[in-house]
């Protein structure tokens, strides 16, 4: 999280330490979406971390994501995958 000008470990923090995070989304007023390029999607929250389960769960996990963002209304869009670059 960032605090001022420095990022401080968050609770349960450590949990991503050996996964490559490329987006942290707004989810709900207490959690985050946060997406990883090859381990899927996770909730967040100060209390816990889940894994949030989809129908495209092994798309995301055997592709490369990039980056991912959030769309009005609460929706998202298909993550940015490094092949739809080139």
């Amino acid at each position: 999280m960032l605090q001022g000008r420095e990022f401080k470990l968050v609770n349960g923090g450590e949990f991503f330490k050996d996964k490559k995070i490329r987006a942290v989304l707004p989810f709900d007023d207490e959690s985050k979406l946060i997406l990883t390029s090859e381990h899927g999607l996770y909730l967040y929250n100060e209390n816990a971390i889940t894994l949030f389960k989809t129908e495209v769960d092994d798309y995301l996990k055997n592709s490369s994501v990039y980056c991912g963002s959030a769309l009005p209304a609460g929706r998202f869009p298909k993550p940015l995958l490094l092949h739809q670059m080139f």
